[in-house]
């Protein structure tokens, strides 16, 4: 009987997980709209404002739109090592 009722809870948690990734459910086009994405730790590049909103639902994390476009590239605002260069 033990068997069974944890059986049904384990059931019943898995319809709850599932319930509220398919809230996250989104059907975004194809169209390349691309947006650049910050967390708080990293920029990320997205191909459309509906996939960063996507990714923001599924991971539970905040990811601002910081630009309407490509990222910037982070790389050549560092300065080069001299190691790098030769």
């Amino acid at each position: 009987m033990k068997l069974i009722a944890l059986i049904i809870t384990g059931l019943l948690l898995l319809g709850v997980v599932s319930a509220q990734t398919e809230n996250c459910t989104r059907f975004c086009t194809r169209i390349y709209d691309p947006v650049c994405g910050y967390n708080g730790e990293t920029y990320k590049q997205y191909a459309s404002p509906c996939l960063l909103e996507s990714e923001q639902c599924e991971t539970g994390e905040v990811i601002e739109t910081v630009a309407l476009e490509k990222c910037p590239d982070q790389k050549s605002a560092e300065p080069q090592d001299e190691a790098q260069m030769a």
